[in-house]
This record gives C-alpha cells, sequence and structure tokens, in this order.
C-alpha cells in the first residue's frame, strides 16, 4: 500500500511545472513564453492561433480591401486585387465578407504579420 502511495506522490510531482525539466523555449512569435504579446497561448487555442496566422498571409490585400469594403460589388477591382496578390478572385469576395461580418483584431494581424513576415 505504500508503495502504491509512493508512486502516486512521485506521479503527481511529474505533472506538477515546478518538478519538470520544462524550458521556455518560446515559439515563432516570442523567443520565450512569459514575454510573449499574444493574449492566448498558441497551444491553449490552435483555432484562434491558425486564424490569425492565416489573416497576416492576406494582411496586404486587407489593406486593400479596407478601401473597398462597404462600396458595391465593384467587380473589376476586385480582379485588379486578385492578380495584384496572385490569388482567386474568389478569395478576394471571401476576404471581404470576412472583414463586414467577423471582428477581427487589426493590430493582432500586424503582429503577427511583423513576427512571421517580414
Amino acid at each position: 500500500m505504500e508503495a502504491i502511495q509512493a508512486m502516486s506522490q512521485v506521479d503527481r510531482k511529474a505533472k506538477v511545472t515546478e518538478y519538470s525539466d520544462w524550458q521556455d523555449k518560446g515559439c515563432e512569435i516570442s523567443n520565450a513564453c512569459l514575454e510573449c504579446p499574444l493574449p492566448k497561448c498558441k497551444h491553449d487555442d490552435k483555432l484562434w492561433y491558425e486564424k490569425y496566422l492565416n489573416l497576416s498571409k492576406h494582411r496586404n490585400l486587407i489593406l486593400d480591401l479596407q478601401d473597398y469594403l462597404y462600396a458595391p460589388k465593384i467587380t473589376n477591382k476586385f480582379n485588379e486585387l486578385a492578380a495584384k496578390h496572385n490569388i482567386a478572385t474568389r478569395t478576394v469576395f471571401r476576404m471581404r465578407r470576412r472583414l463586414i461580418n467577423e471582428t477581427l483584431d487589426f493590430d493582432m494581424i500586424e503582429l503577427f504579420y511583423d513576427r512571421l513576415r517580414r
């Protein structure tokens, strides 16, 4: 019985961060987790991280689209933007719809872009 209790204490100690050999290696955004500017860790909310990672890929398109966000559908301009960014016209329409319908943190898009794309 004592051996089982001793094993369970060892297991609990191994699970607690203070007793592990964890090293703060950071990620693509920050060199150290404790200095990370993100409000959420990429490991805690993968969907949120991937959302802003993908939005950062389209940062220049987003900046261009802000001028035409609420304008009536100007297909020629969207075709020009698609050609300029080397993407499909449908992607331009999708991004426009996301910008209108979703609440996006543009500062977070900039942060991802600055850390990953430059």
